[in-house]
């Protein structure tokens, strides 16, 4: 004997089955029929009831949703969502049919329950796209063109940077209208141009009304970041940093300051290191130049990564000068490769001064102790000289590196990001070395005594070719030590005995490692060939002693 239960289970099936049935028996009707509102209430008169129609698939699987099925089908009639539980893989431009029970959510018109079977499978061609109908942002509010594939031109926004889930002004000569980044559609972090574009898109609809006429919460919906005609991403040729940095008229501020800018770079300045506020702030390097980054919106999954060396990122945003610094400020930082591969520092030249051409550069410098440690804002200050220019050393407290140990007259090795902090126009002054991490703020005094004799140590490498490929080959590293109470000078000769270059001044004695580029005094390059380093020291009973040694300028072959 049949249960009651069993009964009923039969009875489902069977109505499920006709449904079915029905479903796969009934007639193709336009899209327009399908979802028809013969009394303009916003409402569809077959809500409720199973249709069938047909179409090119104008959002394919995946982008309104990664779980769900939630794609928009067109014919040359009307365009209309259809919707399922499950995903169903569906290309753009798939020629489509699709069975399921007209639905009504939150004001927009669906093919719900929706079953979808692909035309000729097999065919790896897709049917035209529908041409996307132009409207304005008046007609974004109201019914008519609801599911289809629009587009409005010479519109602008009020956004900056898109991000996902998020609604954003359209504004047209007409109105305004509402435009919806959904996240799944791979649209967040595009950055909006401040002038007029075109982008396309679907007309949806999102509203709480509950009473007709459901009327209101139109919502443009682009698909893909190439819906937009121009964007900051795509329209905003990539910059070196160098160019970036290229003075204006003043000699100091950048040419590109107020404009918005575009820059790969790897970081050298994490943000946890240089940020004093709620604003991020951080250095970036490309292989030209350095600059920092300040405010920038990210992506969250990704903020771990600003606090790591050596990644790579690109940057959007806006030059501005604070204090001498310039920034690119207030735009959009995404990451372009987590690999950290770290910036190689560069020697300050003996004798050289901190100029605006380093800023926000990676460097290391040698130089003596000539003030102690004070406190200064966030940090602490000291400086060195390197040779006659003195420097200043910031070292910031979130580094967490002592300078306890930090005192007149020792020598010091310090590699950190050249800063600049000044109030004086033109932002010719102010300066800094700011070291990163406690390793890269290293005495000197003991590994490098003074000697007890006056000595060139060594010159390497010799011959060096300025032209070399290879940094490291294309100038001489000079070596001297001579006893504490000396003055020491150091100076290039060629062969007929006329100086090129003078590297030490009436300098206090003691161990110097110094650079020779192959430029004499006025920068010029010399030409290959010999010449004699001439190290001369005064004594402290006013004698002169001299040593002198060989050093090739080459070429590479």
């Amino acid at each position: 004997m049949t249960s009651k239960k069993s009964k009923i289970q039969i009875l489902l099936i069977a109505v499920f089955s006709l449904l079915f049935i029905n479903m796969l028996s009934a007639q193709i009707i336009p899209i327009a029929d399908a979802i028809v509102d013969a009394d303009s209430n916003g409402i569809p008169d077959r809500r409720g009831t199973y249709v069938q129609i047909t179409g090119i698939v104008t959002v394919p699987s995946g982008v309104f949703s990664k779980t769900q099925l939630d794609i928009y089908v067109q014919d040359n009639t009307a365009g209309v969502n259809v919707f399922n539980y499950s995903i169903i893989p569906v290309a753009l431009g798939d020629s489509v049919i699709v069975n399921g029970q007209v639905y009504f959510y939150r004001g927009k018109t669906e093919i719900s329950y929706a079953t979808v079977t692909i035309v000729d499978p097999e065919s790896t061609s897709h049917r035209p796209l529908p041409e996307p109908l132009p409207i304005t942002c008046a007609m974004m509010n109201r019914e008519p063109y609801e599911g289809m594939l629009v587009k409005i031109s010479g519109v602008t926004t009020t956004a900056f940077l898109l991000t996902g889930d998020a609604n954003f002004m359209l504004i047209d000569g007409t109105g305004s209208s509402t435009m919806r980044i959904d996240a799944d559609a791979g649209i967040a972090g595009l950055v909006m141009v401040q002038d007029t574009f075109t982008v396309v898109g679907i007309k949806s609809q999102y509203t709480s009304d509950t009473f007709p006429p459901v009327n209101s919460g139109y919502e443009f919906f682009p698909r893909f970041r190439t819906d937009f005609s121009r964007s900051l991403n795509s329209s905003l040729p990539l910059l070196t940093i160098e160019e970036v940095q290229r003075p204006g008229g003043d000699g100091y501020s950048s040419f590109y300051e107020g404009q918005f800018v575009k820059v790969h770079g790897r970081i050298t300045g994490p943000s946890y290191i240089f940020t004093s506020g709620s604003s991020k702030s951080l250095y970036i390097q490309d292989a030209t130049n350095g600059v920092n980054v300040y405010a920038p919106t990210y992506d969250a999954a990704t903020a771990n990564w600003l606090d790591s060396c050596g990644t790579e990122w690109e940057c959007i945003g806006r030059v501005t000068e604070y204090d001498g610094l310039t920034e690119v400020a207030n735009g959009v930082i995404t990451l372009l490769d987590s690999t950290m591969i770290p910036v190689a520092s560069r020697e300050l030249p003996f004798n050289t001064a901190i100029s605006e051409g380093m800023e926000s550069k990676l460097i290391t410098v040698t130089g003596s102790v000539i003030t102690d440690p004070g406190a200064a804002g966030g940090g602490m200050n000291f400086t060195i000289k390197n040779g006659t220019p003195g420097i200043t050393i910031r070292v910031v407290d979130n580094a967490g590196i002592l300078t306890n140990w930090v005192k007149k007259n020792l020598r010091v090795r310090v590699t950190g990001i050249v800063g600049q902090y000044t109030t004086t126009v033109p932002f010719s002054t102010g300066y800094q070395v700011m070291p990163r991490f406690g390793y890269e703020l290293v005495n000197l005094t003991e590994s490098m005594p003074a000697s007890q004799a006056l000595r060139i140590d060594t010159v390497y490498p010799n011959p060096f070719s300025p032209n070399d490929p290879d940094p490291l080959l294309q100038y001489a590293r000079i070596k001297v030590n001579s006893p504490i109470s000396y003055k020491l000078y150091l100076d290039i000769y060629d062969t007929e005995g006329r100086l090129v270059k003078n590297l030490l001044n009436n300098q206090p004695g003691g161990y110097y490692e110094l650079n020779w580029d192959g430029r004499d005094d006025n920068q010029e390059p010399c030409p290959i060939g010999i010449y004699i380093l001439n190290l001369k020291a005064v004594t402290a009973q006013g004698k002169d002693i001299a040593v002198r040694k060989p050093v090739v300028v080459a070429t590479k072959l």
